[in-house]
This record gives structure tokens, C-alpha cells and sequence, in this order.
């Protein structure tokens, strides 16, 4: 898929993913409400494949610092705009690929994707959760969300399934 065409092709200034994925936002709170109690000062995430920042905007609104990646330049120059009324320092945003993260080991306290890997070949999406292992700090989190083959968006886009890897568009 041409992922700047498809950011292109949206209203800017928020292209896609107007809003933050509710199951993500849910799963990240439950998790660091229980951890770290109220002190999400100071953690660093990894948003993989942060489109429009939508879940990068709700992570740096609750204090975390996080760092945004996506193959698309578009998807990078609306992510910007979405955050920049927020401090430079606790955000960055990047052009990067989920399979060969420039990141050194250790670095992130928790990583999030939503409907990005399953966009990746099998062996591209082997080596991205490798990838993740590899950058998560010890006992860091990851939440990745895929979507039903029975929502709307997939069904929509079925038939670009790969035909020897189901689910995978």
C-alpha cells in the first residue's frame, strides 16, 4: 500500500485515526495505573506506525514522553501538527519501518501499534516483533491491535489478503 497516497488523500489537518484506539488507551491505563500507580512522568513509549498521532497525543497528554515512527512522510507532517502545541522536548517523530527500528536497546518503558503489523508479510512481522523485544526495556509493555476479520475496514480491504498468510492485508 502507498501509505502517503492514503494520508494524502485525507482531510488534513487530522488525515486518519482521528481519534486514539480505545482498546490501546484501555490496556495502556490498566497496566501503568497498576504499575506506576499515578507517576507517568517520565516514561518513554514507542508509537510503531504512528499515523496522524492520535495515540501518541493521549500518551503525551497523560505525561508520557513518546517517540513516533510510520513509513509515510505524510503521516509524519500530520502527526507534527497534531502535537505541536506540546513541549518539542517529550515528543519526536520519525520516518521509520516497524522491521529495522533505529533505536538502541532498552529504550522504551512500552511500544504500541494498532493495525500496522498486520500490514507486514509474515517475515517483515517476525522481524518487527523481534525488533520490539529488542527496544522494550526489561518488563516493558506491548500492546498491538489488529483488526477482526469481521470489521468493516478489513472486509473493505479483503481482498488484498495475502493469500498464503490469512488476516494479513
Amino acid at each position: 500500500m502507498d501509505w502517503n497516497k492514503h494520508f494524502s488523500e485525507n482531510a488534513i489537518p487530522f488525515a486518519n485515526n482521528d481519534a486514539p484506539v480505545e482498546a490501546i488507551c484501555r490496556v495502556v491505563s490498566y497496566h501503568l495505573r497498576n504499575k506506576y500507580k499515578s507517576l507517568w512522568l517520565g516514561l518513554e513509549f514507542l508509537d510503531i506506525g504512528c499515523g496522524a498521532g492520535a495515540n501518541m497525543k493521549w500518551m503525551h497528554d497523560r505525561g508520557i514522553e513518546v517517540t513516533g515512527i510510520d513509513v509515510s512522510a505524510r503521516a509524519i507532517k500530520t502527526a507534527k501538527y497534531r502535537l505541536m502545541d506540546s513541549p518539542t522536548d517529550s515528543w519526536h517523530v520519525a520516518q521509520g519501518s516497524a522491521s529495522k527500528l533505529s533505536y538502541d536497546a532498552e529504550s522504551f518503558d512500552g511500544a504500541i501499534e494498532a493495525c500496522v503489523l498486520q500490514h507486514l508479510d509474515k517475515r517483515s512481522r517476525r522481524k518487527a516483533y523481534r525488533e520490539i523485544a529488542r527496544v522494550l526495556k526489561p518488563g516493558g509493555l506491548f500492546v498491538g491491535y489488529c483488526l477482526m476479520r469481521s470489521d468493516d475496514i478489513f472486509l473493505a480491504n479483503k481482498h488484498r489478503q495475502v493469500k498464503d498468510d490469512p488476516g494479513t492485508i
